[in-house]
């Protein structure tokens, strides 16, 4: 089947090329080299000095400044300081407390399921902390399946432990800095990157003869989701990057206000996106969709030039539309002036592009004050009303979270007590067995453990894939190096690699740290590289562990989509339900608002959850289609397309929205909110919605009327359009 006919059906793609490039994704532009370097020297200087020392012992500073590097999730030096800080800390008494363990297996799986457990109940408070529970985990495991002599060869792991923490930290803190909102700028880069692939594409579908509606369907989920996930990646970086210094709030405060152009150019082109969808099914005019496809890809143009701006390149010479707009509008007024419809909605997108352009001309003077030495000059009431509140850390706030998850129905708790259970037993397989080198088998069958099913299993295959083949990598290059020595300069580029690649592809990663941790832990434990048969048991542990792992997410407690999408569904049919109620109430007012940011963003994250919801559902293995498939797939395109719906009818000109009839609306805007709430409730509950209402009387365009008003109708029509087919998708979803 091809994608197309696959997305016809209302079905995500299935040919081996669409599944390798979910497999095994490449976004080369995340390269971080800077990170890469750090981290190999982090882990390479101890490695010679150890060797040049003669104390292998030094090796273990190594391990940890490396896992220290792979704490530093980012962010404000605050949030640096504490993920890596806590990781040293908690790092040091894991390796004691492993001591006191290692010499019973019934110690040793106590201490590692009640470990394991209270480090993954830690991913409650965000991305950083998740981090540092996995590196937690890992360390414990290593640290029993390395045990020590005696206690004070436990007590000198846990100050090599520290120390490796400490030079890890302060390399990337004093010696070796960040700039603190560099994260920030890369962050909003990445947006400027998905509005542009966003324009791009709308002027490729939008150019096409005959763009069917599956084109129009696919370009809104995709692009609309993608675009989304880059804002509030970029709000949450944000969020961690702020300084509370003079110096540094005015620059912090330039990358909130240039955040907030972007999400207002997402705004605009969402209704661009719908009256180009409207005209071009109505009729075609060559000229104009010349016109409107030049105007798109200039924009796309901008907005990349914007991104290499964020990271250090130059300005573009021209940020505005005003030309592509002026050549649209020609082309408009040469047309037959028929007042219809589509001419009507090509002169809304004429105004749409000017807004944008006023909005990325905006962006580019923010982007001059948010360079490292640029000196911004925002007034005072600006900072005031964007400086974020004081963070709230106090350790009641803690236990309030920590509570409120401690039963069955939380996913975090469920996902915690499977994985402590999994890493006991795990310990207790390895000992039992009395495996070489065991502590693969149990990090493997941790780490690929996931919270969801679907995403266990893509997590087993890329660690597995990646062990293996990295194993062999490391038994290649013990082979050829002749000494220490050698395999201490091979090591600096392996982690630079390592570092680098990390949020390019995870099964890269693995592949690349595989050879890396193998070389260092033989240093460690016995000052040579090993030979071809441990490498042949690493990959074989990888294998049970990856089983294993697997094994624990069907049988404990497995998170299964099937029960996960209609509460995600039914939440993104209710945000969009009042995101579209908002910009009907606008008409009553008869402003000319530019959409709801609050609500915009609600619906936006709720769509955007329920479409990952689905994507897993799809993931898990299976070998045919879910029944929820095509009707889910049918309801997250229609709640996009509310959403572009409303956005429209916020950008039409108030002058003409105030002619239209108030009683019209009332029953549109009270039909549509009751029919939505309806419809929500009974996806949730799995059964099928009551009967819909008849649709409230909308009159047909009437053509002596103003073409405004004629689009104002479409629009109005195809709101009451979207949820009509939402109701017939819900009974299908529900089984009917």
């Amino acid at each position: 089947m091809s994608g197309v006919d696959a997305l016809v059906k209302g079905r995500a793609p299935r040919d081996w090329r669409s599944r390798l490039e979910r497999a095994l994704p490449l976004d080369f532009r995340e390269i971080s080299l800077a990170a890469g370097a750090r981290a190999a020297t982090a882990s390479a200087l101890p490695v010679l000095a150890g060797e040049l020392l003669h104390r292998p012992d030094l090796n273990w500073v190594a391990i940890i400044g490396f896992w220290t590097c792979l704490a530093d999730v980012g962010g404000s030096n605050r949030m640096r300081t504490l993920s890596m800080g806590s990781f040293t800390l908690f790092a040091a008494i894991g390796a004691l407390l492993s001591f006191f363990a290692q010499d019973s297996t019934i110690l040793a799986m106590l201490l590692v399921l009640v470990w394991s457990f209270g480090a993954s109940m830690v991913r409650l408070f965000g991305n950083a902390a998740t981090t540092v529970g996995v590196l937690l985990t890992t360390d414990v495991l290593v640290s029993i399946g390395i045990p020590d002599a005696d206690l004070r060869a436990a007590a000198m792991r846990a100050a090599l432990t520290v120390g490796g923490g400490l030079w890890a930290m302060a390399l990337a803190l004093i010696l070796w800095p960040v700039h603190p909102n560099a994260a920030s700028r890369r962050a909003i880069g990445a947006c400027w990157l998905s509005l542009a692939d966003y324009a791009t594409a709308l002027g490729q579908v939008h150019a096409q003869q005959e763009s069917s509606e599956t084109e129009w369907g696919r370009l809104v989920r995709e692009r609309r989701n993608a675009v989304r996930a880059a804002i509030e990646t970029a709000r949450s970086t944000l969020a961690d990057t702020r300084r509370r210094t003079p110096g540094e709030s005015e620059r912090g405060a330039s990358l909130v206000v240039l955040a907030a152009e972007i999400d207002q150019i997402f705004a605009a082109l969402i209704a661009l996106s719908e009256v180009l969808e409207l005209a071009s099914a109505i009729d075609r005019h060559p000229d104009i969709h010349f016109q409107v496809e030049a105007a798109l890809m200039r924009l796309g143009t901008i907005a990349r030039q914007l991104a290499e701006a964020m990271t250090g390149g130059a300005l573009p010479a021209a940020t505005d539309l005003t030309v592509a707009a002026r050549g649209l509008r020609r082309a408009v007024e040469a047309a037959e002036p028929r007042g219809t419809a589509d001419l009507a909605a090509y002169r809304q997108a004429v105004r749409l592009i000017e807004t944008i352009g006023g909005y990325a001309s905006h962006a580019a003077s923010a982007i001059r004050g948010v360079t490292p030495d640029a000196q911004p000059n925002l007034e005072a009431e600006t900072l005031k009303a964007i400086e974020p509140p004081a963070p709230r850390t106090r350790l009641i706030d803690i236990a309030a979270t920590l509570r409120a998850n401690v039963n069955f129905s939380s996913i975090t708790f469920r996902h915690a007590l499977r994985l402590a259970l999994t890493a006991a037993v795990a310990v207790a397989l390895t000992r039992s067995m009395g495996l070489t080198r065991g502590y693969w088998l149990t990090i493997t069958a941790t780490v690929v453990l996931q919270p969801y099913l679907a995403t266990t299993f893509q997590r087993t295959l890329e660690r597995v894939a990646g062990s293996v083949a990295g194993g062999l990598l490391a038994a290649l290059l013990g082979w050829m190096l002749p000494d220490p020595i050698a395999i201490t300069v091979v090591i600096f580029p392996l982690a630079i690699a390592t570092m680098a690649f990390r949020p390019v592809n995870y099964t890269l990663f693995v592949f690349l740290l595989t050879p890396q941790f193998v070389l260092v832990a033989e240093l460690f434990q016995t000052g040579g590289s090993g030979d071809l048969m441990l490498a042949v048991l690493r990959a074989v542990h990888s294998v049970l562990g990856g089983a294993l792992g697997l094994a624990a997410a069907y049988l404990l407690w497995p998170a299964r989509e099937n029960r996960e999408l209609p509460k995600q569904l039914a939440r993104a049919i209710r945000a969009n339900r009042d995101l579209a109620m908002s910009a009907l109430g606008q008409l009553y007012q008869g402003e000319a608002g530019q959409g709801q940011p609050a609500l915009l963003r609600a619906a936006g994250m709720a769509s955007n959850n329920a479409e990952a919801s689905l994507q897993r559902l799809i993931d898990e293995p299976h070998t045919k289609a879910r029944r929820e498939e095509e009707p889910a797939m049918t309801v997250l395109t229609c709640v996009r397309r509310l959403a572009g719906v409303a956005l429209t009818l916020s950008h039409l000109p108030a002058h003409r929205i105030e002619t239209a009839a108030r009683n019209r609306l009332d029953q549109l805007k009270d039909w549509m909110g009751s029919s939505l709430s309806a419809i929500g409730d009974a996806i949730e509950q799995g059964v099928a919605p009551p009967e819909l209402p008849p649709v409230p009387d909308l009159p047909p365009t009437i053509p002596e009327a103003a073409a405004e008003e004629q689009l104002l109708d479409h629009e109005l029509a195809r709101l009451a359009r979207q949820v009509g087919v939402l109701h017939a998708a819900s009974i299908r979803f529900a089984g009917f």
